[in-house]
Formats: C-alpha cells, structure tokens, sequence
C-alpha cells in the first residue's frame, strides 16, 4: 500500500472513531413540562445531558385524567427499565386514578424531540469530505507514468 494512502486510511479512521465516541459517551434529551400542549412543551424545552442514573433513554410521556381535565406532557431522560407504561412512575400513578397514560422512548440524543438524523448526516458529510481529500493528496503524491 502506498504511505500516503496509508496514512489517509489512519487520519479517516481515527476522526471517525472520535467523532462516534464522542457521540456515544453522553445521553442528551430534550427537557420540558406543559399542562396544555405538545407544542407549548416544545416552547419552553431545553437540551440537557442525562445524569448517569439516567442516562439510558430520552422519553415523551403523555399523562391525560379527562374526569379532572388535567393532562401533562413531558420529556426528559428516563431508565429503559420504565419505558414502559406498567413500569413507568407516571403512568403508574395514572392506573390508580383510572387515567390515560403512554410513554415512549428512544436511546439517541435529541430523540425525542423527532428526527434524529442530524448527527449521521453530519458524520456522512465529515466522511466525504475526507475521502475525497484523501483521494486528491494520493493523486498529488502518486508520480505520473510516462
């Protein structure tokens, strides 16, 4: 193999792997609380990193008692072990009260707010962007053949 391609080989392998670790390292959710609405929620929502206890999922739970015409929507991190409705401590609380409740879960950053293609498209552009440097720089160093 050619010293220069091998080096672009290491320089694309080891950007990728800090790029994917420093991703990996810290959970971070979007935080907020409405009696009201989804929407009024996101209004007021703000990016947090999850502390280590619960660090495991980014959860929307959606709490609706029509008898009392009190609802409450709220995402913040949560432990996968109460990503459930039967698990989780609000909707616990709701069979009690003999009202709805649905909580959902999702382990990437920011996933709870929607779409969490943001980071891969970055980290696809990051990859381009190096192959085709390493391509040119090969091409550079590579005599031509007469």
């Amino acid at each position: 193999m050619h010293p220069v391609f091998t080096l672009s080989l290491l320089l694309f392998i080891l950007i990728y792997c800090t790029l994917y670790i420093s991703i990996a390292t810290s959970l971070k959710c979007y935080k907020c609380f409405s009696g009201t609405s989804w929407d009024q929620c996101d209004e007021d929502r703000k990016e947090v990193t999850c502390p280590e206890d619960h660090e495991e999922a980014c959860s929307k739970v959606f709490y609706n008692h029509e008898l009392h015409d009190r609802q409450t929507h709220t995402k913040f991190c949560e432990k996968k072990s109460q990503c459930k409705n039967t698990s989780n401590p609000i909707c616990k609380a709701a069979e009690t009260q003999n009202a709805q409740c649905e909580v959902h879960c999702c382990t990437h950053d920011m996933c709870n707010a929607g779409s969490a293609t943001a980071i891969s498209g970055i980290l696809l552009v990051a990859c381009v962007v190096l192959l085709v440097f390493s391509l040119q720089v090969e091409e550079d160093f590579i005599p031509s053949r007469l």
